[in-house]
This record gives structure tokens, sequence and C-alpha cells, in this order.
């Protein structure tokens, strides 16, 4: 299962169109989970319960004006299955939407969060946010490698997805810092402090020397 970033997708409420962008303009429509509006709370589609008013081709999703997405600035969750191999159905039972099936017909808040927020990266800059705010548990993991001096990474937080500040984390010794500093090869976790109080979150390396820096994030409710 994988949540579609922000920058994964475009919106145009004016043609009532959701086209995504790659890697995602590949999948198929069997691979679509779930289209909610976090803005409305509307469920455009759920492969459980509302299968129909939309169609979907090369990458464009499109829907009924019934949906109520009216805005382009709407923020939309889409849910695909990115299970790699092929699904085994017989009878029409499927074993891979049947194992889904428990996670996405809880609510939004009781399903766990797992992204990848920077992936192998070589040099600073931040990355896509990710919805947190019905999170109250969120881990970081940190995988380095290549490091002789290091880097730094910060936990950002925003409501607004303009302006971010940073969120204090505490490691394994109880320690708290405002950033993560990395010296050394390894994997690292770190607990957030407050997660519950910001919609979103991002990881950025704010400073390298040298090295090659993965951060996934990890909550629940």
């Amino acid at each position: 299962m994988h949540v579609i970033p922000d920058d994964g997708y475009t919106l145009d409420a004016s043609v009532n169109t959701i086209t995504l962008a790659s890697p995602y303009d590949t999948i198929s429509k069997e691979q679509l989970v779930l289209i909610l509006d976090l803005d409305t709370n509307d469920v455009i589609y759920d492969v459980h319960l509302k299968r129909d008013g939309i169609t979907f081709s090369s990458g464009v999703i499109t829907y009924s004006v019934d949906n109520n997405i009216t805005d382009d600035t709407d923020d939309v969750r889409i849910v695909i299955d990115d299970t790699s191999g092929t699904t085994q159905a017989i009878g029409g039972y499927s074993t891979t939407l049947d194992a889904l099936k428990t996670i996405e017909q809880a609510p939004l808040d009781q399903q766990v969060l797992d992204e990848t927020l920077l992936n192998a990266v070589t040099a600073t800059g931040a990355s896509t946010d990710v919805y947190v705010l019905d999170k109250n548990y969120i881990t970081i993991e940190v995988v380095a490698s290549s490091v002789t001096t290091g880097g730094t990474i910060d936990i950002e937080g925003t409501s607004d997805q303009t302006n971010y500040g940073t969120i204090g984390v505490v490691d394994n010794s109880d320690t708290v810092s405002s950033s993560i500093s990395i010296s050394s090869d390894g994997t690292y976790y770190y607990d957030v402090k407050n997660a519950s109080s910001v919609k979103y979150m991002r990881a950025n390396l704010s400073s390298r020397t040298d090295g090659t820096y993965t951060v996934k994030i990890f909550g629940r409710a």
C-alpha cells in the first residue's frame, strides 16, 4: 500500500480530473484502493465500498460532479496497491485485496503511516511532506552510509505546507535534539516530540559534508 504524495498528482476541478504524475501514471485501475478529499472528507472512490463514479485511463482519473471536489487546492489522498508480483485470484477472490481490506476499511486515523521521505540522497534539500495530523506516535528511521564527516537532518512541520519549523526528536538514550546529526554509518531511530501538534511533516537534509541518507517515517494513532 502506498499513498501518492502531493506532487504525484494534479487536480483540475473545472473538468473533474486527477492526473497522476510519473511513475504513478502507469498504474492500472485495479491498483486504485482509495481516493479521499481530506478537505471535505468525501470518499471519491473505495475499492471495498464505492467503486462507481470514476473512470481511469492513461493515468487520468475522471470523477463525477457529485463527488464534491470543487477546488484545485483540495488535499486529496490517493492510496494505491503497489504490491510486487501478480495477484492470485480464484473464483473472484483476490488475496491481495483481502489483505488490504483489513487496513483500508479501518478509519484513516487508525491506519499505519509508512513512507520514505528521502531515498538515498547525496545532496541537501527537503522531502515532500506527508499528512500526520491523525498520528499520535511517530518514529523516524535514518539509514546512513559512506559517512566520514556526515550531515544534519531536520524534521520539519507545517500546517499550511508553506511555512515550516523544526520539530524536536528523541533518540534511544532519551536525548532531545532539535536536529539529527549523523557522523557515522548506521541505522538510527528517533521519536518525534509533540507528534500530533502539526498537520504535515517532512525531512530536510539541511547540511552535508559526505554520505548517503535515507529517511523513513512511521506513525500510528
